[in-house]
This record gives C-alpha cells, sequence and structure tokens, in this order.
C-alpha cells in the first residue's frame, strides 16, 4: 500500500492476507487465480510469528524479538499495537513524563524557524487523501514534537531530514507516543547525526566504500572512478530511507530493522543496495553526473526488495562487526589526515585484524538473530 493514511493508523501493514480480498494481488498467478496453497502458508508464518513475538515481548527475550524485526515482514505482519508494543521494548522507551513546552518556548528554540522550513516542504510525505486542514494539524504536532525534544536534549542538534524520521512515527501513533519514541532513538540511533556538525556523519559514510572494497573490489573501483563520493546516500542513511521511499509499509518495516539493530545497519543496508545493483551500475556511464543521478533515484526508481537486502546486510555485519569497522576507519581517517599514504586493500584488512577485530558479543549476538531468523521463520 502506499503511504499512510494517519487518520486510519490501525489499518496497516497486515500481510495475512485473504482469498477473498479482491484488492490483494499478492497471491495472483499469471492465470489470474489465486494460489490457494500460498495464501495458507503465509497465514501459518503470520500466526507463528504473532505467537512468538508476543511471548519474545511478555519474556522481555530481546534477542528473538530482533530476529523478529530482522525476519521477512517484520513487525508489519500484525497491527500497529503489537508493532509499537515492540518498540517499546526494543528502544526501552522512558514512561517518565516529560514536560510539553509552551507556544512561546517552542517558538524561541534556536531551530524553529529551520524546522519550520522544512516541516512546511514535508507536503509530499502526506498521501493524497489527507485534506488540507488534517495536514496542517500533522504539520502542527511535528513542529511541537521535534521542538520538544531538542528542548529536552540540548547537546542534540536539528538536521535536515530529522523531520522526515519523526513525521514516520507521528504517522503511526499519537504525537505524545511518537514523542518518547522519537525522543529515546535521537540519543541512541541518531545522536551521531545531531552533533554540531555532520563531520562524524560524512566519515560514517566513507564506511560505505571501505566495506564495499573488501566485498566487491570491482564495483568498489569503478564508482570511485566516477567520483560520486558518497552524497547520494545521505538523505537514505539519516532520514532511515523514509525519504526516498513512496510506500509506506517499505519504510516502516525498515524501522522495525533500524530501532532493533545497530546505528551503522542503515550504511550497511546501502551497502547491500549496491551490491544488489551492481550489474546495472556497470552499465551507467561512469562520470560524477550519470552516476549520481541513477544512484540517488534507486529507491524512487523500483520496488527493492527489502526482506533480502535486510538480510544481506545482516551477513555483512557479521562479517564485518560495527564497532570494529568504526575502529578501522578511525585509524585509517588519523592516518590519512597525518599525511601518511593511503593503505592498500591489504593493509586495510592487515590492520583491521591488528586492532582486535572481531567483535565476539556482537558477532555473537548478531549471529544468534539470524539463526533464530531461519530456525524459527523459515
Amino acid at each position: 500500500m502506499t503511504i499512510g493514511q494517519p487518520d486510519q493508523k490501525l489499518h496497516y501493514g497486515h500481510a495475512a492476507h485473504h482469498a477473498d480480498d479482491p484488492l490483494n494481488g499478492d497471491f495472483v498467478n499469471e492465470h489470474g487465480i489465486i494460489d490457494q496453497k500460498e495464501v495458507d502458508e503465509t497465514n501459518i508464518y503470520v500466526e507463528a510469528k504473532l505467537n512468538k513475538v508476543l511471548q519474545n515481548i511478555a519474556d522481555n527475550d530481546l534477542i528473538s524479538l530482533k530476529a523478529a524485526a530482522a525476519s521477512p515482514g517484520g513487525f508489519g505482519l500484525f497491527d500497529r499495537e503489537i508493532r509499537l508494543k515492540a518498540w517499546y521494548k526494543l528502544t526501552n522507551v522512558d514512561e517518565k513524563t516529560l514536560p510539553s513546552l509552551s507556544e512561546e518556548d517552542t517558538q524561541r528554540n534556536n531551530f524553529y524557524r529551520q524546522v519550520i522550513l522544512d516541516v512546511d516542504r514535508s507536503l509530499k510525505r502526506f498521501p493524497p487523501s489527507v485534506h488540507e486542514a488534517k495536514r496542517l494539524l500533522y504539520q502542527d504536532s511535528l513542529t511541537r514534537m521535534i521542538i520538544r525534544v531538542l528542548s529536552h536534549n540540548p547537546r542534540l542538534h536539528y538536521y535536515q531530514g530529522y523531520h522526515d524520521i519523526c513525521l514516520t512515527f507521528l504517522l503511526m501513533v499519537d504525537e505524545e507516543t511518537a514523542f518518547r519514541l522519537v525522543n529515546r532513538v535521537s540519543n541512541t540511533h541518531l545522536c551521531y547525526y545531531m552533533e554540531e556538525t555532520m563531520h562524524t556523519t560524512s566519515n560514517h559514510l566513507q564506511i560505505i566504500y571501505w566495506i564495499l572494497n573488501l566485498e566487491d573490489q570491482e564495483l568498489h573501483d569503478y564508482l570511485l572512478r566516477s567520483e560520486v563520493g558518497t552524497i547520494f546516500s545521505l538523505s537514505w542513511v539519516i532520514t532511515w530511507f523514509s525519504h526516498v521511499l513512496g510506500n509506506f509499509d517499505d519504510i516502516a518495516r525498515l524501522f522495525d530493522y533500524f530501532i532493533s539493530s545497530h546505528f551503522l545497519m542503515p550504511i550497511y543496508l546501502t551497502v547491500s543496495i549496491l551490491l544488489y545493483k551492481k550489474d546495472d551500475i556497470q552499465q551507467i556511464d561512469c562520470d560524477m553526473a550519470s552516476m549520481h543521478q541513477y544512484l540517488t533515484n534507486i529507491p524512487q526508481r523500483e520496488r527493492l526488495p527489502f526482506d533480502k537486502l535486510v538480510d544481506d546486510s545482516l551477513r555483512l555485519a557479521v562479517k564485518h562487526p560495527p564497532e570494529d569497522t568504526l575502529a578501522t576507519q578511525k585509524a585509517l581517517q588519523e592516518k590519512a589526515l597525518s599525511g601518511e599514504e593511503e593503505p592498500t586493500a591489504v593493509e586495510s584488512t592487515l590492520l583491521f585484524i591488528r586492532r582486535n577485530v572481531f567483535s565476539i558479543t556482537f558477532v555473537v549476538f548478531v549471529s544468534a538473530m539470524i539463526y533464530q531468523l531461519y530456525s524459527e521463520y523459515s
């Protein structure tokens, strides 16, 4: 389904399809006949996963819950309330009530003018069915929520695109619940993008090329020769793809994944997309303008197989654990700033090993997620 129905928050994300639903073509074969066997198998999968997720929530079993978030469909197979319970558990939302802001305090915030400008440009994120009066109410709520988060967290700085993440939460839940969730992920997953400058973000985006160099040197070198850089991926990463995807189910499915995993997972997913599109990328003229235009439009051009891409990105994270990748990237950055020659791929790999490569805890953790994903949901 297309992006959202904010006035019908309870009615999106279900994948337990029914054979008598004439609007659902997911299980219709080339002869126009519904595959009842596939419908039945899907319903069995959804019911089994639902029972497992509810048990995970009750048992506070975060590893299994994260495995469910990464498994096909994420929490989008269930209704909003179950997804919300899972998000609360995964983010460890603080139930402490934080005071709201007055209109005057909201407008006095240093970021107020920039937030207003970005919120006013968020029209394309709303479905055509939302009338202007309803959209204006949502935009007012969005502004209040963003400023409230920033006011309660003075060390965090607003960045262009943050409003896209906040709006995704707001389209799914009420303003207070959205605030609690956004406030939490802003202090965990998003805080690296909310520093005073984008220096850390820029450095993190360079990890895309570092992993590509280890996974597919041919593709890495082709992109390097084009001089396209990393700017094409900026809006993907810092908005959790919410700015560039038009299908709300896809956005929510990725939010399931990103909420439940390391903050670098949007970068690993970006690498997975590049590897998935390798053949098409290598058909593009190897120059910056052509390559930037092509890469930037990938999410809008086609419906990507995000279940597969999520799985691919998890495997990348096991091979190249995020904490070790961050340490290696920092070491290479320091070496470059010191004026030393750029290390070769072999030297980079050796450096990676010397710096206590394999983060055992992370590898075991993600491996357990993948194992549960296949053992319980296959």
